[in-house]
């Protein structure tokens, strides 16, 4: 980790007047760099503290729109059907402002700051940005507090000069300072998050707490990152304070349903968060579609249905919701409808990796299996790390009799899940299938020792038994 108070120190950046703009080849894919200065002058109502904090998103606010000006000039991102604002907020998802130099002279806070961006990567993490739906919410609600905090200090400035409000009107102008401060130190760790340094992270938010222990954004940013490093125990820790603190703290409710539906398989309990969530934000899109998937894993499928409706009928251009309605119309054998909306899904976000895996099991379910493996293969390509994909492929592979190529797909799931009963299972019938009986039999006793009631592995192993008898002439 880096050294305690260096993190925090250099979270809390400033406002513009000078611009240095240092554009490299964009063919060569290199970093653009811009360097903005500003001084802002103090008010009666300012510290050094809240002179930097207004400073700071100022500046954040410049360095990005220079940064998205360039992108819609430069890349395709102007193709995005993005809006300006949206590409600035997503930008800042990805990208970190570094101070390089500030004074303060008890009137006027000077300070010099930089952003440096590779392009291609820049436009690379807005794509998967907006097709993330539940991310790019937080970064839009990240920006609205920051808005709403601006607007109430320019507010509240003005009150203060007039002398409408005295220690009350201080304590508000403190407090929406504070709040953004902390939209600073949330944005910060999230891009943290984004760019896998959950240590710094970590650290960061630890380092907040210290100032901001009241804060049920940074008990819920430290439980992001406890989330991210699988300390689910941690995580739900800091989720439940946040939520102790503030019971309308939608973000830890959707956080620790999270934990419960997709890390513990609690689907009840995650129900119960998910529902939460919907009555303090009845327009949150990805609570509908996870409570649809709750609802499905529970065999609740008109609740399942509603929720994916709901989900899609709030946000028509989510991927996400298309896909999982897919699952249960293929569950429910209405498969012309599960085409559509697998179709729909990968048309919504051509890298959605679950669609096209869902999609390969429709194909293979019609024996087209052609185009279930090249939806595999996308699958895969989008996803190397999914188990599933390499044992459906392999099937795929197994049923055509290309049977190395099948060994190869059921060797990489076996590697990534290790659990994988089906694989072992699917492998020993593909050893089977090449005469190897002795390695068929682990497979088999494999298959069975992680599901002793695997009807399929038990009567597979009967076959080698018999093979090997035959074979043995006895």
């Amino acid at each position: 980790m880096k050294s305690s108070g260096k993190i925090l120190l250099n979270s809390l950046i400033l406002f513009s007047s000078l611009v240095m703009t240092c554009y490299t080849s964009r063919v060569e894919a290199s970093d653009v760099t811009l360097i903005k200065e500003y001084t802002y002058q103090a008010s009666e109502a300012d510290s050094k503290l809240s002179s930097r904090a207004i400073a700071l998103e100022q500046i954040k606010r410049l360095l990005l729109e220079e940064l998205g000006t360039f992108l819609i000039s430069q890349t395709e991102v102007k193709d995005s059907a993005l809006t300006k604002d949206q590409i600035e907020t997503f930008t800042a998802g990805s990208v970190i402002t570094v101070i390089l130099q500030e004074k303060w002279d008890g009137q006027n806070y000077f300070m010099q700051a930089k952003l440096t961006a590779n392009p291609d990567e820049v436009v690379k993490s807005i794509d998967e940005l907006r097709h993330d739906r539940e991310k790019s919410a937080e970064l839009e609600e990240l920006r609205k507090k920051a808005d709403e905090s601006l607007h109430e200090i320019q507010r509240l400035k003005k009150e203060l000069a007039n002398k409408k409000q005295d220690k009350q009107g201080k304590e508000n102008y403190d407090k929406a300072v504070t709040d953004l401060q902390i939209k600073e130190l949330i944005d910060k760790g999230g891009t943290l998050i984004r760019q896998n340094k959950y240590d710094d992270a970590l650290e960061l938010f630890t380092q907040a707490l210290a100032i901001y222990p009241n804060s049920p954004r940074v008990y819920g940013g430290r439980g992001l990152v406890y989330k991210n490093l699988k300390k689910y125990d941690r995580a739900l820790n800091d989720f439940n304070k946040a939520i102790e603190i503030n019971p309308k703290y939608s973000a830890g409710y959707f956080n620790r349903a999270q934990i419960y539906d997709m890390q513990q398989k609690d689907y009840v309990r995650a129900i119960i968060d998910y529902t939460k969530v919907i009555e303090l934000d009845p327009q949150k899109t990805t609570a509908y579609s996870r409570r649809g998937w709750c609802y499905y894993s529970l065999k609740k499928y008109e609740k399942a249905y509603a929720d994916y409706d709901k989900a899609i009928e709030l946000a028509p251009k989510y991927s996400a919701p298309y896909s999982n309605r897919g699952v249960l119309n293929f569950h429910e054998k209405k498969y012309d409808a599960a085409l559509a909306d697998f179709s729909k899904a990968i048309e919504l976000y051509p890298n959605n990796s679950y669609a096209y895996r869902h999609r390969g099991l429709y194909y293979a379910n019609e024996k087209n299996y052609d185009a279930a493996l090249a939806d595999y293969g996308k699958a895969i390509e989008f996803n190397p790390k999914e188990a599933a994909t390499y044992s459906n492929r392999g099937l795929i592979h197994l049923y055509k009799k290309n049977f190395d190529m099948a060994l190869a797909d059921f060797n990489k799931a076996i590697e990534l899940n290790p659990n994988d009963d089906a694989a072992f299972n699917n492998r020993g019938l593909t050893y089977f299938r090449k005469k190897n009986y002795d390695a068929a039999l682990a497979d088999y006793n494999r298959a069975i020792e992680l599901a002793p009631q695997h009807e399929k592995a038990i009567k597979n192993r009967e076959a080698v038994y018999k093979a090997i008898k035959t074979k043995s002439g006895l």
